[in-house]
């Protein structure tokens, strides 16, 4: 039911800024959505791995692959600009990923989808009340309806016993474990 709002949610905020201007800009946020759904999968898969080995190997990899671009561009970035792209990259996407990577040992991917969708929601309410800049009604009525099945989620999850995780290498026999 969650991940059902939360795909109504994400259509509504998707459907309501959907114009002839904004075409190609929603066709690459929906596949940026489908290509971080294939990284939580594979971060899945990869659970028994090392988190911090494996988000190093992936950022160091899309780094070197933008590289060129970056050197060949129109800016130029000085010692200050390449030590604060080095401390972000380690500080806000490489420590947040490694905790994320660790956590998908713990809980299932639909829930990590699920939780981290609490993210993108809010944003338009923080860039609201800091700027004062003005949200779209779809964008309040999709994060409604994600926040609902958040909420759905987590307050029918309460109420109806947990189902255990059981993965390939810890099969659980009907009669225990």
């Amino acid at each position: 039911m969650a991940l059902a709002c939360a795909m109504v949610g994400i259509w509504w905020i998707v459907a309501g800024d959907w114009t002839t201007q904004n075409f190609a800009g929603n066709w690459l946020a929906l596949a940026s959505g489908a290509g971080y759904g294939g990284v939580m999968v594979s971060l899945k898969m990869l659970r028994e791995e090392d988190s911090a080995w494996l988000v190093a190997l992936c950022h160091g990899t899309a780094g070197l692959i933008l590289l060129p671009s970056v050197l060949t561009g129109p800016l130029s970035f000085g010692p200050l600009q390449w030590t604060l792209i080095v401390l972000l990259g380690v500080l806000q996407m490489g420590l947040p990923y490694v905790i994320f990577a660790r956590s998908l040992r713990f809980v299932s991917t639909q829930e990590a989808a699920l939780l981290t969708l609490i993210e993108p929601i809010t944003n338009p309410v923080w860039v609201f009340l800091l700027w004062g800049e003005t949200v779209t009604t779809s964008t309040w009525v999709g994060g409604a309806f994600i926040i609902g099945g958040l909420g759905l989620r987590y307050v029918w999850g309460m109420a109806r016993p947990e189902t255990p995780l059981v993965t390939a290498d810890r099969r659980q026999s009907p009669a225990g474990p």
